[in-house]
């Protein structure tokens, strides 16, 4: 799974025009998904948007817009709120 989820970061960081060395990312194939709750995608964006109105104002001014949530492709969507294991901050 950490190699499918570097693949993705690699992918992001092309569109960016970032450099990220990708051949310390073992090919693999995706079979199967994790699960992340709604209530903890929805947190986490929460919490970067709170991060970049700090840091970054005009990507925090881009985003804050945003109302459908996609998560990362080695994930997929059920219900439920925030795990127990979060640290809640704010």
């Amino acid at each position: 799974m950490i190699n499918a989820y570097l693949y993705w970061v690699y992918e992001e960081s092309r569109k960016r025009g970032y450099k990220f060395d990708s051949k310390k990312i073992e090919c693999v194939e995706l079979r199967e998904k994790l699960p992340v709750t709604r209530g903890q995608l929805d947190y986490e964006f929460r919490h970067l948007l709170g991060k970049l109105s700090l840091r970054q104002k005009e990507l925090y001014y881009n985003l804050r817009s945003i109302t459908v949530i996609e998560p990362h492709p080695i994930f997929y969507v059920i219900p439920g709120e925030v795990e127990e294991w979060e640290k809640i901050v704010g």
